[in-house]
């Protein structure tokens, strides 16, 4: 206790003392991006964007969050402080082993993904279904299924208000899904970067972020009768100020009007918000004319349980795409076993006499 007793003392001391305020243009912290764009670059964020991030977050309870996330991604690092603030309370996880047995534990209020997270519990939601029908086949489906859903909207604990997705494409099944089985909770996809923090949610732009669509001609024709389209550029206060050591990167990336070139080509929706078309060097243009995104059709394919591992190629001059897929040995196992035995059943039918 004497050793607490002189811990507090010592607090009580450092706290008296009158320390140089904070430079607002200072380095707060170095976040090393992705390197979706090429080799991943140190982030530099100052003590200004970090408390514009901070001030951002609009929390009108006292949170309980569960953190399983990477510190190097900016949500996370932004969020666990603002949750501080806000009187939160902050588990750490051990593992991805134990996430879910920790998500019931902790019941926390708010939950941000990958997509990922997601669709493993998409999946163990699945197999329960099947379980359940298998159990009890003299009862309607919608009950059984009711039931099920019922039963995964409690699997993340009592007290989720909000889920959140983002980091990478999520497919909108995976959004219907999370919308079915947490119907009375605030269910987003979310869109940003490391650069510049969150863009839009479900589309709609931030209200502190402001978005044009830089014309990209050798990407995509200009068209004045279809939706605007072009590379994203992004002005935010939430923004980096550079990349460190970098200032070939640095003056590539921000536009002397402090426009941030995230790289993703993006599209208007009639409501003024913004679709995600893809990167603008994974989109290509097909024989016909047709512009596809290669990272779409391979987060499509990706999303269907029996796909393990998916590469997508387009050839030059190609009218269409060949894909070279892997499946899950397990789920594909599961799925041969069940056509075997349809088709006995339907063999024994034909059969039996009269």
């Amino acid at each position: 206790m004497a050793g607490f007793e002189a811990l507090v003392r010592e607090g009580a001391r450092l706290r008296a003392d009158t320390h140089a305020p904070r430079d607002e243009d200072a380095p707060y912290a170095v976040l090393f991006t992705s390197g979706s764009t090429g080799a991943p670059k140190g982030a530099i964020r100052t003590y200004r964007s970090f408390h514009a991030v901070i001030a951002s977050y609009a929390l009108g309870h006292s949170p309980r969050h569960l953190s399983f996330q990477p510190l190097s991604h900016l949500s996370e690092r932004m969020y666990l402080p603002a949750l501080l603030a806000h009187g939160g309370c902050v588990g750490f996880s051990e593992g991805a082993a134990h996430l879910f047995e920790e998500l019931r534990a902790l019941e926390p209020t708010t939950i941000g993904a990958v997509p990922r997270v997601y669709e493993v519990l998409q999946s163990q939601h699945a197999r329960r279904l099947r379980e359940a029908l298998a159990a009890q086949p003299a009862r309607p489906r919608a009950d059984v299924e009711a039931e099920v859903l019922r039963e995964t909207g409690r699997s993340l604990g009592g007290r989720v208000m909000a889920l959140s997705a983002g980091s990478a494409p999520v497919p909108p099944a995976l959004v219907e899904f999370l919308r079915r089985a947490f119907p009375d909770v605030w269910v987003s996809d979310g869109y940003g970067s490391t650069e510049v923090g969150t863009i839009a949610y479900d589309g709609r732009i931030a209200a502190h972020v402001d978005v044009k669509l830089a014309p990209r001609p050798e990407v995509v024709p200009v068209d004045a009768q279809g939706p605007e389209r072009g590379e994203i550029l992004v002005r935010s206060p939430h923004r980096i100020a550079g990349y460190l050591g970098d200032p070939v990167a640095t003056a590539a990336a921000i536009d002397a009007d402090g426009y941030f070139a995230t790289g993703d080509l993006g599209e208007r929706t009639p409501d003024g918000g913004v679709r995600v078309l893809g990167r603008l060097r994974n989109v290509v243009k097909l024989a016909q004319g047709e512009f596809l995104s290669v990272e779409r059709v391979e987060t499509a394919l990706a999303a269907t349980p029996v796909v393990d591992r998916v590469f997508v190629h387009v050839g030059h001059g190609a009218s269409t795409f060949a894909a070279l897929v892997l499946p899950d040995a397990a789920v594909l196992a599961r799925m041969l076993a069940t056509t075997e035995t349809s088709r006995a059943s339907l063999v024994a039918r034909d059969d039996a006499p009269g």
